[in-house]
C-alpha cells in the first residue's frame, strides 16, 4: 500500500518513478513478477547478494531523469514501528549525489500490517519534506570512512522522517 500510496500522492510524476523492490519477495513468483514490474515500474534489488548490481540499475534509473522510491528499512515493520535504516539508501545518494526527498506514510499499517492479505479501509496520509541535499556529506573529512558517511546519510533521512511524522502525529507509530 505505501508504494500506491506515494504514486497517488505524486500524481502525473508518479510516471517517473521506479521503485526499489527485494528481488526474493517482489521477484518470486511469474504473477509478481509481472504485476510489480508492469504496474507498479519495481526494480529488482538483491538484498543478499550483488548489492553492486542494484546499485548500478539504481544509478541507470536516476541518469534516465528518474525518480528512485527506497524504502530504507529493506523490509515491512510487523509492528508498525520505524525499523533501522539500511546503509545502502546513502551510499547511493552520495555516489550519485541525487538529493533525498523523505516521505512518511500514515495508515498503511493499521490497513494491511504484515501477514495480512486483504486491506482494511482506513485514511491514509502522505507528507513530504524537503529535498534533502548532500553538499555537506561530501564535504567530510577525507578521514572519514565510506561506511560512516552513509550511515550519517541514513541517520539524517531517517532524522526527517521522524520529524514528519510528528507533524502527522495522529498515527500510533506508523511509518515510511
Amino acid at each position: 500500500l505505501d508504494t500506491v500510496a506515494i504514486m497517488t500522492a505524486l500524481g502525473d510524476e508518479s510516471k517517473r518513478l521506479y521503485v526499489l523492490g527485494a528481488r526474493d519477495y517482489i521477484f518470486n513468483t511469474r504473477l509478481k513478477s509481472w504485476f510489480f514490474g508492469r504496474f507498479l515500474s519495481v526494480l529488482p534489488f538483491d538484498r543478499t547478494s550483488n548489492f553492486l548490481q542494484g546499485v548500478r540499475i539504481s544509478q541507470e534509473a536516476l541518469l534516465q531523469n528518474r525518480c528512485l522510491l527506497i524504502y530504507p528499512e529493506g523490509t515491512r515493520s510487523i509492528t508498525g514501528k520505524l525499523q533501522p535504516f539500511k546503509a545502502g539508501l546513502g551510499l547511493l545518494a552520495y555516489e550519485t549525489g541525487v538529493p533525498i526527498v523523505p516521505s512518511y506514510i500514515d495508515g498503511t499499517y493499521r490497513a494491511l500490517p504484515k501477514g495480512r492479505n486483504l486491506p482494511r479501509k482506513r485514511q491514509i496520509k502522505v507528507i513530504f519534506g524537503e529535498p534533502l541535499t548532500l553538499d555537506s556529506f561530501q564535504s567530510s573529512d577525507a578521514n572519514v570512512m565510506g561506511h560512516e558517511i552513509y550511515k550519517a546519510i541514513v541517520d539524517k533521512v531517517r532524522d526527517k522522517i521522524e520529524g514528519l511524522r510528528a507533524v502527522v502525529r495522529g498515527s500510533d507509530d506508523e511509518h515510511h
